[in-house]
């Protein structure tokens, strides 16, 4: 029996909140749930996914602030958030630099955002 490592069940027609995989916290590489109905807050239980290099959340009804321990696990390559009801200011990690960071990919368009961008997140 192999460990779960993808799991992409984008476009479908999910809805409710977000539960935390927790089955599969160590083996899960790419969760890819885009473009369904999820709702509340995107729980920080995520960060338990310690192989995670790609999590794709976009197009659904996502609100709130971004948890702050989601945003640069020390393997998590792409974060795509947009195009949910994300609020608040941006988490502070984005501008915290550091050699563990390996985020290339990070897309938070069409939310609400609010506040100033740091100039150290480029």
């Amino acid at each position: 029996h192999q460990p779960l490592e993808f799991l992409k069940l984008d476009s479908n027609r999910f809805s409710g909140t977000l539960p935390c995989f927790k089955g599969c916290s160590q083996s899960l590489t790419i969760l890819d749930l885009a473009n369904n109905s999820f709702v509340g807050r995107i729980p920080s239980c995520i960060s338990s996914l310690r192989a995670l290099k790609q999590l794709n959340l976009s197009r659904n009804g996502f609100q709130y602030e971004i948890p702050p321990l989601i945003v640069f696990s020390d393997k998590l390559l792409s974060l795509d958030l947009s195009f949910n009801a994300l609020s608040g200011p941006l988490p502070r990690k984005l501008s915290e630099t550091s050699d563990k960071s390996s985020l290339l990919v990070l897309d938070l368009s069409h939310n609400l955002f609010s506040g100033e961008i740091n100039p150290k997140i480029t």
